[in-house]
């Protein structure tokens, strides 16, 4: 029977030995600048040109994919000179920009939570949450009023997770809303609460 320092002997040999995750997945590296195409014309990929490392902006703090696969958003909460925010938009295959959400406060901190399913992408602002059209930028219906937290997992463009873990000190709560296609707008089909308090139920 093999002893247990040979066994880790071999385990440790065959570490070292086997190859690693960087030669096992390629890594792909994009600009985070404009770059000039051969036609002359000007594409955004992977950011703003103001987008700097100093600047703070947390770009890449929130990364999620529709179902689709052809839509990548990325949330940058710290952009803009007061920290308002904003979410990028783009197109997974190109990396093209396609339209970008930018907060209108100071500290609204756009882009902490963003959510994408199939052709809908929810956007979480310190206030409120906006669902819009993934592909157009179109704002669809009014914004859902949460004065208690703004993270968002929206499903199959039909249901909304609303975690509001600032709710009742802290105890926090999740709401559930269902879209409705006759009203346009999000009803809220269920809400749970929190057991414990300080416990910020809802932190998703």
């Amino acid at each position: 029977m093999m002893s247990t320092v040979a066994f880790l002997l071999l385990s440790l040999t065959w570490c070292l030995a086997a190859p690693t995750v960087d030669a096992l997945i390629p890594v792909r590296t994009v600009d985070a600048f404009p770059s000039i195409l051969d036609d002359g014309t000007t594409v955004t990929i992977f950011g703003p040109p103001s987008l700097s490392v100093e600047d703070e902006q947390e770009f890449g703090s929130v990364v999620d994919f529709n179902q689709n696969g052809d839509i990548l958003a990325i949330g940058a909460p710290g952009y803009g000179s007061a920290k308002q925010g904003s979410v990028f938009i783009y197109d997974a295959a190109s990396y093209q920009l396609l339209w970008s959400v930018m907060g209108d406060t100071v500290n609204e901190v756009v882009g902490g939570h963003v959510s994408l399913s199939i052709d809908k992408i929810a956007i979480g602002r310190r206030n409120s949450i906006e669902i819009y059209d993934a592909y157009t930028g179109e704002l669809i219906g009014e914004p859902i009023r949460s004065q208690q937290g703004t993270r968002v997992t929206l499903v199959n463009d039909e249901l909304l997770i609303i975690g509001e873990d600032r709710f009742n000190t802290r105890t926090g709560q999740a709401r559930i809303l269902s879209y409705n296609h006759e009203s346009g707008v999000w009803d809220d089909v269920i809400t749970v609460p929190g057991l414990f308090p300080q416990g910020r139920f809802g932190w998703i």
